[in-house]
């Protein structure tokens, strides 16, 4: 997850802790406004000029480097945990230093950025609300000492996730069991070359294994050896950033157990897996949920029903 803090009027972006910007380039700084209200500064050391610059988590593995002086709660790469699960690594915090152009020279007023935006893998189409002023936060002392140290101003961003479209949305989500060789995937509506109405087709366990983009062949494959009905035009794909599938493993009088395999398929390595699962019907059963294994890549839960609960 990236963060996007516009300033229409522009600013230097000079010294960040615990975070970055994409893009590092000055060329905006010496050849705009800013070098004409800044001359003294040192423009080779800042971030950018940008009105939009696209900041981002720095990854934890930096979080013990000498610039950022013991900047707590820093260096989430982006992933934030619910409090329930991790309460240390449900905040992310970075600092950044910027020169508004033209220098703002109300000393007893604060003007937060009032554009933010959270360009994310997953959810790129958030929506954020306009800063609303809160009681000042209060940090740790990065001396190590046990005191704090109190904010001039806080504001607080609200950001919102939003659901698509009924008519252009996807499902990530597949189901099989022990007793059956099909993969069920559940119905994805889109609007690009497919056939948003046709059911899904049924797939060979192992193309749960291939990306979407490769998934066609051995569906048509697999239709013609099992017999399946093949609609024309065939029906949406789903591809999906992060695939889900709940497959049952064993089902027996006195109980079942199921796995659930979540599988990333981006580029980009996610640090922390989760899973929030739900089952109302089930919940007097629940014996117990356990990772069977936890990679960047994947992350599989088993889940253990007692039916004699």
């Amino acid at each position: 997850m990236e963060l996007d803090m516009g300033v229409d009027e522009g600013g230097v972006y000079k010294h960040m802790r615990g975070a970055c910007t994409h893009e590092k380039d000055c060329t905006d700084c010496i050849n705009g406004p800013a070098a004409e209200y800044y001359m003294s500064l040192d423009f080779s050391k800042v971030m950018n000029c940008q009105k939009h610059p696209i900041i981002w988590d720095l990854p934890p593995d930096r979080a013990n480097d000498e610039q950022i002086e013991n900047l707590p709660y820093c260096c989430k790469n982006g992933s934030l945990s619910p409090t329930t699960l991790n309460e240390t690594k449900s905040m992310a915090i970075f600092q950044v230093q910027v020169f508004k152009i033209p220098p703002d020279l109300n000393i007893t007023t604060i003007y937060p950025p009032q554009k933010w935006k959270v360009v994310g893998i997953l959810n790129p189409d958030d929506k954020c609300g306009a800063p609303i002023r809160v009681v000042n936060a209060k940090f740790p002392d990065k001396s190590g000492l046990d005191a704090t140290v109190s904010a001039i101003a806080s504001w607080q961003v609200v950001f919102n996730f939003t659901k698509r479209k009924s008519g252009n949305s996807r499902n990530c989500v597949s189901f099989s069991a022990y007793y059956n060789q099909s993969v069920i995937l559940c119905d994805t509506k889109d609007t690009d070359q497919c056939n948003p109405n046709a059911k899904a087709m049924l797939l060979p366990s192992e193309a749960l294994l291939v990306p979407f983009v490769n998934r066609t062949e051995k569906a048509l494959a697999w239709a013609k050896m099992k017999h399946f009905e093949i609609p024309r035009p065939l029906p949406c794909g789903d591809n999906c950033g992060v695939s889900i599938n709940w497959h049952l493993n064993s089902d027996y009088s006195s109980g079942w157990t199921a796995r659930m395999t979540i599988f990333n398929w981006k580029q980009l390595n996610f640090e922390v897996w989760f899973a929030t699962v739900q089952i109302p019907k089930a919940y007097p059963g629940y014996m117990k949920m356990f990772t069977l294994s936890m990679e960047q890549r994947c992350l599989v839960l088993i889940i253990q029903y007692n039916s004699k609960a």
